[in-house]
């Protein structure tokens, strides 16, 4: 019996080993069983969380072609007359009082088309020196340029239009955090914007 239990260790690695190389693999695989019955349906979950709303609430227009008129003037030393200011309007008639104390309101600039755009925020400032702003009161959204950057039409279709986006403050406070206001990419998508 103490012979036995010496030379057990041994006669259990040999046993291993003979084991491992019984388990290699050889052959291909074999064909794919039946597929099995299907299972019951289970428990209905829990109801989810409400999800943030949408964008019933939020005003936009159109892109909108805009013309510039002169408004300011000014008399050089030699007589000549400069034009410094152009303004044009925007109707926006479900811009009120009310909104203006608690909305945000954003104006984009299409410098592209509708099929390439190039969508900027106003207040927009550029390496020439063009400068774009609005004012927003009842009723109107009026901008301010300092040169008459008007909409054109091109053979690649209209450029330089412009679009309001007015978002009512219950929207914004609730997604202030995750939304950058003046990227227009960003807007379009949240508020499901179409052109």
């Amino acid at each position: 019996m103490k012979q036995f239990t010496r030379c057990m260790p041994y006669v259990l690695i040999i046993a291993v080993v003979v084991l491992f190389a019984a388990c290699s693999k050889d052959g291909a695989t074999g064909p794919a069983g039946a597929a099995g019955p299907d299972g019951k349906p289970g428990t209905t979950g829990p109801k989810g969380d409400s999800g943030v709303p949408g964008s019933a609430n939020v005003i936009y227009s159109a892109w909108l072609d805009v013309k510039y008129a002169p408004a300011q003037t000014r008399t050089n030393p030699n007589g000549t007359i400069d034009t410094v200011l152009y303004i044009a309007t925007l109707p926006a008639l479900k811009l009120d009082s009310v909104l203006l104390g608690n909305a945000v309101v954003n104006v984009f600039f299409n410098l592209g088309t509708a099929t390439a755009p190039n969508v900027v925020p106003l207040t927009y400032t550029d390496e020439n020196g063009f400068l774009i702003r609005f004012v927003a009161s009842p009723k109107l959204i009026t901008l301010l340029a300092n040169a008459p950057i008007n909409t054109v039409n091109t053979t690649a279709g209209k450029r330089y239009q412009y679009r309001y986006v007015i978002i009512p403050g219950g929207v914004t406070a609730r997604s202030a955090n995750s939304i950058n206001w003046k990227d227009y990419t960003q807007v379009k998508t949240y508020l499901n914007l179409q052109d």
